[in-house]
């Protein structure tokens, strides 16, 4: 042990200086490469992400009417178009109000509600004159089981009118208006 040397230090082992770890700085050129590889993956993925929902968003929506009328059968009425009477012939009380409530609802014009004296075996019938035949396709489709008889009227209105079997409106589509066709009366 020497004069110079402390009591317990540097007997026998040499001291080795201690030595900093550098960094490497935010201007690096490897850090920037990693952060630029990284923020690259997360734009990519968000933007993967983003295309897979839209696709699934258009995969479910509903079509445009336009495109599944037939070319022939002219643009398709609006239900705003078609002004309809509902009539009840069954036993029901308030059975055509209930309906017609719902087809105002949808957009339907309603004229007119009230009974009818007639039987309808079918669950509806849908009365209509020369003027109102371009409402009858989108008011049958409205009504499953729903037949056409064409009468003597003159004006657009047409009647639906409710019979013994009729059970509830079909489901709104936008389709609707074109897609079903008419049955003549049996």
């Amino acid at each position: 042990m020497s004069m110079l040397t402390p009591m317990g230090r540097g007997q026998g082992r040499r001291e080795r200086p201690r030595r900093r770890r550098s960094r490497s700085s935010p201007g690096d050129p490897a850090r920037r490469r990693a952060l630029a590889l990284l923020v690259a993956i997360v734009v990519g993925g968000a933007i993967a992400v983003l295309l897979i929902i839209q696709a699934a968003d258009r995969k479910h929506a509903p079509a445009a009417s336009a495109s599944t009328c037939p070319k022939s059968s002219g643009a398709p009425l609006t239900p705003k178009q078609i002004q309809v009477r509902v009539l009840n012939a069954t036993s029901r009380a308030g059975l055509a109000s209930t309906v017609a409530a719902e087809l105002r609802r949808r957009g339907y014009t309603v004229v007119g509600v009230g009974n009818d004296p007639a039987t309808i075996a079918q669950p509806a019938a849908v009365r209509y004159g020369s003027r109102g035949a371009k409402a009858v396709k989108p008011m049958v489709a409205v009504v499953p089981g729903a037949v056409s008889r064409r009468d003597g009227r003159t004006t657009a209105e047409i009647d639906l009118v409710l019979g013994n079997r009729f059970t509830a409106l079909a489901p709104a589509k936008p389709a609707a208006a074109c897609a079903s066709p008419t049955r003549p009366a049996g």
